[in-house]
């Protein structure tokens, strides 16, 4: 069961504990990933893809907890569509949501083979995304807020490409995440790509010395990458309750305070897979107004402001692709 730990476990958390972190979302492991990408370069995507569906049948069967989680977001999405748009949540729509989850894996799998080109992107927002390549061009750097909606990896992997006729530089990417095992996941990067240009940094490990060395970095022309909407455990104070498709929900200060502090352009980024026959994914760019030529005051007072346009940006996109929520927790708590 190679995707089992990624799938079954992954709202397995104690009744006490109501932070998403205390989420057996156990990684796959080292050996598993190995096997997983062993069978994709012989059999194929198509032979991979078999995989999921007992693994997906036997998760949603067995855990209650993420049929309970997936219900929930599935429940939210109904409400705000309405009944015309959208099929009141039952156990095939569940299925349907934990099998797009299981299936983001496999695309995870070509991205990181290097598999996924400019012919399977689509740029949904093709006036940012142009000055956001006249950008790059200057050899500055910009921080990305993501999210858990749809697969941020294919964008990562365009680092490794060779897209000369888009820009002629290599795109160094720096992604955070809430992990302990980064450098686990970066000798898999560099096993699987041995020219990846991705760098993951556990969020744990960030400290004054570290937020100088990302500045570095920023300023050398590389990208940050950062998600937006899962809370930091040790710092949860830290954050802003926000009506997410019609409840209230905490989304981190965080991300935009640390692209505040790194003053450079800062940019929400969505990667959706495209709904029809085809590996073809949409990407979204939205520039974000962080103000930086205003006072200290006047940008603090504008992070809320921001994370309520990233909510509901974030939103919108749920109510096109509902499908590709990978939150399975409880999200509203």
């Amino acid at each position: 069961m190679i995707l089992a730990k990624m799938t079954i476990h992954c709202c397995n958390f104690p009744k006490n504990k109501m932070h998403w972190t205390s989420i057996k979302e156990r990684s796959a492991g080292f050996f598993r990933l190995r096997f997983m990408l062993l069978i994709y370069r012989i059999f194929g995507r198509s032979v991979l893809q078999i995989f999921i569906y007992p693994v997906v049948f036997f998760s949603v069967i067995s855990s209650k907890k993420l049929r309970a989680a997936s219900r929930q977001y599935l429940e939210q999405i109904y409400q705000k569509k309405g009944q015309n748009n959208f099929k009141k949540p039952n156990i095939f729509s569940i299925f349907k949501h934990v099998f797009t989850f299981a299936d983001s894996l496999v695309d995870r799998v070509e991205s990181w083979s290097g598999n996924v080109n400019l012919d399977h992107l689509h740029i949904k927002t093709p006036e940012v995304f142009a000055k956001l390549i006249k950008h790059l061009e200057e050899k500055k750097g910009a921080v990305f807020i993501s999210s858990h909606l749809g697969n941020i990896e294919l964008f990562r992997a365009i680092g490794n490409l060779k897209n000369s006729e888009i820009i002629d530089r290599e795109l160094k990417i720096n992604v955070i995440v809430q992990s302990n095992y980064t450098a686990k996941f970066n000798k898999i990067m560099t096993l699987i790509n041995k020219n990846s240009a991705t760098n993951l940094i556990s969020a744990t490990e960030i400290d004054v010395e570290q937020s100088i060395i990302l500045n570095d970095k920023l300023q050398n022309g590389e990208i940050l990458v950062i998600s937006g909407d899962r809370t930091a455990q040790n710092n949860q104070d830290n954050n802003l309750s926000v009506n997410f498709l019609g409840k209230n929900a905490d989304f981190p200060n965080g991300p935009i305070a640390l692209a505040n502090v790194m003053k450079v352009p800062t940019y929400f980024i969505f990667c959706l897979k495209a709904q029809g026959k085809g590996q073809f994914y949409e990407l979204y760019f939205y520039e974000v107004d962080m103000k930086f030529e205003t006072s200290r005051k006047e940008q603090k007072n504008n992070i809320p402001i921001l994370i309520h346009e990233y909510v509901k940006t974030l939103e919108n996109l749920c109510l096109q692709y509902p499908y590709q929520w990978f939150n399975f927790f409880n999200f509203w708590r």
